[in-house]
């Protein structure tokens, strides 16, 4: 069945909407989690903002002419990871920069390279994070990343080329490290 006949079913609230919901839900949990994991960074918290997607999600589904569940998912786990990041921005903040200048330095393997790229996304700030995680994590289309984000696409394109620019200037010292070893 296509997203909208799944839709369709939710919204009628029959004996077929659970299945339907079910359905939904394997299609995009994989991508919503990893989400709600990257931008969170913290994964009990993005446990609990990945469950709360798919209530919302259930509760405030619509059929449209352009229905894009995907992108309105993503949308829901946007708005709640930005809401739990406003709540306790100071601590996480403080943490992370604690965390991350602690583990940090020579003698790291490549497979702990992704830990390193973890750790940059992190400095980098909101606003490019979020938009090289949906660009390069879940595969969106820079017009997609504006839609999602209430940007431009030129402003789109922007943020994912600073975010790589900036990923890439933070991981230097530790590739060179890397590849030294």
């Amino acid at each position: 069945m296509s997203d909208r006949d799944l839709v369709a079913l939710i919204i009628d609230r029959g004996k077929r909407a659970e299945p339907a919901f079910k359905e939904i839900y394997k299609r995009y949990a994989a991508n919503v989690n990893a989400y709600c994991q990257k931008v969170m960074g913290i994964e009990e918290e993005a446990e609990d903002i990945f469950q709360e997607v798919f209530v919302k999600f259930y509760e405030s589904i619509r059929l449209t002419d352009n229905l894009n569940v995907m992108g309105f998912l993503i949308r829901i786990a946007r708005n709640m990871c930005l809401n739990r990041k406003r709540v306790s921005a100071r601590s996480q903040l403080i943490e992370s920069d604690t965390e991350i200048g602690g583990t940090l330095g020579p003698g790291y393997e490549k497979k702990e390279l992704l830990d390193l790229i973890d750790g940059a996304l992190c400095e980098i700030g909101h606003d490019l994070r979020e938009a090289f995680i949906l660009r390069e994590y879940n595969g969106f289309t820079y017009n997609e990343v504006a839609r999602i984000t209430d940007c431009s696409l030129a402003n789109a394109k922007s943020r994912v080329h600073r975010a790589k620019k900036r990923i890439k200037e933070k991981l230097r010292p530790y590739v060179v490290d890397i590849k030294r070893n």
